[in-house]
């Protein structure tokens, strides 16, 4: 194991040796199959000074049975640094490579991370595809820049057995209606799909129809569905109020705020709830 650059006072050592102890007893788990490890947290600023440590640690990820949710928390990529706080491409290609073997991951989580303009699930392609366990995909406080969006929409055509998606965007890269709408579609094959929840990702009046159109099909399972902040407007509102009129599944349907829906588009909305099938329980 490489050792972190020379600490700077006996503060900064103490909280070293925490990191150390930390890895270096998480790495036993991971590596040793521990049934007890089923959810596992990996904090980038843990690696500092550890570029090796990256690509072992995400073929052993790869190769361990009983991890159920991945979480990486706090990414930042640099392409240049050879010692930062958090990982250099090179890096990213090794441990996400490693990761892309695993089989038992049912969810998938991105906290205040740096996606690398999707570069991670082009990486994970293998993994979408082959691991029949998955079923959740998070991403909170993510930049999701067009390109990312692009490469998450090709990762998640790969199968159709996504039952969760959480999309959080916080920054405000430019993302068309043509790429989100592209997503809602993809979206849509997956059938047990039961939470979709995104946050400023501008379905548009696109995706809303393609939403009624999944909304109208009997063998939807959606229950909960989240549009805050995705610029819809009255017409997509009645677009997306004429799939919630057949629907017998969702139960939760979320605007929020900055829409531009008025009276006509809420009424329309609204009127859904006359419907005999109209199960609604929180909008």
């Amino acid at each position: 194991m490489e050792q972190f650059n020379n600490p700077g006072n006996d503060e900064d050592a103490a909280d070293i040796n925490v990191q150390t102890n930390f890895l270096m007893q998480v790495r036993r788990q991971i590596e040793g199959n521990d049934p007890d490890l089923v959810k596992l947290e990996i904090y980038p600023h843990y690696y500092v000074g550890r570029g090796n440590d990256w690509e072992r640690d995400g073929k052993s990820i790869g190769e361990n049975t009983r991890i159920k949710e991945l979480i990486i928390s706090g990414l930042e990529i640099y392409p240049d640094f050879d010692v930062c706080n958090g990982m250099m491409k090179q890096d990213l290609e090794k441990f996400f490579s490693g990761v892309a073997h695993n089989r038992s991951i049912q969810k998938l989580s991105f906290c205040q991370c740096n996606l690398f303009d999707g570069e991670i699930f082009r990486i994970l392609v293998p993994f979408f595809k082959e691991n029949r366990n998955f079923e959740c995909l998070q991403m909170e406080g993510c930049d999701v820049s067009p390109e990312c969006l692009h490469l998450i929409t090709t990762a998640l055509a790969k199968f159709d057995s996504l039952k969760e998606i959480i999309i959080f965007r916080e920054f405000e890269s430019e993302i068309d209606e043509i790429r989100a709408g592209e997503l809602v579609r993809v979206l849509t094959g997956h059938s047990d799909l039961r939470k979709i929840s995104m946050v400023n990702v501008p379905i548009g009046r696109n995706g809303c129809a393609t939403l009624a159109t999944f909304l109208q099909n009997p063998k939807s399972k959606l229950a909960l569905l989240n549009l805050t902040i995705n610029e819809i407007d009255n017409e997509g509102a009645a677009v997306l109020a004429t799939g919630l009129t057949g629907n017998s599944t969702l139960k939760d349907l979320g605007f929020r705020v900055k829409e531009d829906i008025t009276a006509a588009g809420w009424g329309a909305i609204f009127s859904t709830f006359q419907s005999p099938n109209c199960v609604l329980e929180k909008l």
